[in-house]
């Protein structure tokens, strides 16, 4: 395995075609009946540990079985194709490093930017950490934000209230490396656009665009175009439209798709209003479908995928509105129970966590402030929720 070192992190090169090929050569093995998975995946997970034992020295008596009985994750199966594990069991490790007991708080949080400022969120223990003004000066408050496990990408953004103009930049920051990297600027202008990460690919929908690339090159005032970054190639291509130009909307990955949500478009019947309408696309057949729509209109939201479920939360114009789901058959959309608040609240955040839904909310104001922020948890096999602990600390 082709790994370097770092400044004690540990970098690999070209890890995707490596764990394909390990993946297959895995498989063969194991058909062939030389190695069992089992066995293959302790062994495996042997070296790791070694190596990051080695990267951070800990108590000599600390040893793999001990860590296997601790800590259950040593000894599941190891996903090969995924492209980010190297990353994920770095943590692991580094958790294991300080003692063998999981700290969520080493584990990759929830990223999100309120203004200028970057906040790292773990729905476990409850925690909303301030990170600082470190958002890249190419990048702007009215930016998007992206994230799968610890890589994060922020595009586009804004700036200006008589002429709007609008930045195509984009900039990603890597958790275990601690800085921005610039990347290749997006194809179109973007600002109020939505991201997500699928497969290890990045991909960024609709949006406004800037004032004077719409008089000087007679382009459209909201997006409907769709492009995809790949990290390998650190490329843009762009991708099929979708079927409504959008803004104000939220775009997640669930089952292998890009589904896109609410918003608000110009192509809306009756004239430019928000949407309750919901499409998908399909990689592997470079398409968009429809898909049901929501039961209520949503601007601003955001969407998580868990346990194989479709969320939306926020966005809508009554309390009662605060999450829906897509049912399992992909037919409708079944709203969820009031949370018991009255007054409308803006979803700041949204993710699933041992099989629960966790949101960050906010009562509607002009300024979103940190002590006003509320963290609460949905059960999905009891469809009941409960107001959370958050602990929120401004460094």
């Amino acid at each position: 395995m082709a790994v370097s070192v770092r400044h004690g992190v540990p970098e690999l090169s070209d890890s995707f075609d490596l764990q394909m090929t390990l993946l297959a050569l895995c498989k063969c093995l194991h058909e062939s009946g030389q190695v069992p998975a089992s066995r293959l995946a302790i062994e495996l997970h042997k070296v790791r540990f070694s190596t990051m034992k080695q990267l951070h020295p800990i108590n000599a008596e600390c040893s793999f079985q001990r860590a296997m009985r601790s800590e259950r994750i040593l000894t599941q199966c190891v996903e090969y194709a995924d492209r980010f594990l190297a990353i994920e069991l770095f943590n692991t490790c580094k958790v294991l490093a300080k003692g063998l007991r999981s700290n969520p708080q080493l584990l990759p949080g929830v990223h999100l930017a309120l203004g200028p400022q970057m906040w790292e969120w773990h729905p476990q223990p409850g925690t909303l950490r301030l990170l600082g003004d470190c958002i890249p000066r190419t990048q702007t408050f009215r930016s998007t934000l992206a994230q799968q496990r610890d890589v994060v990408v922020i595009s586009g953004g804004g700036f200006g209230s008589a002429v709007r103009r609008v930045t195509k930049s984009a900039s990603l920051l890597m958790k275990t490396g601690g800085s921005w990297e610039n990347l290749p600027p997006m194809v179109k202008k973007r600002e109020f656009h939505a991201a997500a990460f699928l497969n290890g690919k990045l991909y960024v929908c609709g949006g406004l665009n800037d004032d004077l690339e719409q008089e000087k090159a007679g382009e459209e005032a909201v997006h409907g175009s769709v492009e995809c970054f790949n990290p390998r190639t650190k490329t843009w291509r762009q991708l099929p439209r979708m079927s409504v130009r959008r803004h104000h909307h939220e775009c997640t990955s669930h089952l292998g798709c890009i589904f896109v949500s609410g918003g608000i478009s110009p192509d809306r019947p009756g004239g430019e209003g928000p949407l309750a309408t919901v499409e998908c696309y399909d990689p592997s057949k470079q398409r968009w479908s429809q898909m049901p729509a929501m039961s209520t209109e949503r601007k601003g939201h955001t969407a998580a995928s868990v346990n194989g479920k479709l969320f939306a939360c926020g966005g809508g114009s009554a309390p009662a509105c605060l999450i829906e789901h897509l049912d399992d058959s992909l037919r409708y959309w079944v709203p969820g129970p009031s949370n018991g608040t009255e007054a409308v609240q803006t979803c700041l955040a949204s993710t699933g966590y041992q099989g629960q839904l966790y949101i960050l909310t906010h009562e509607v104001a002009p300024t979103i402030l940190p002590d006003q922020i509320f963290l609460q948890r949905f059960n999905l096999m009891t469809g009941e929720w409960k107001v959370m602990p958050l602990e929120v600390f401004i460094q």
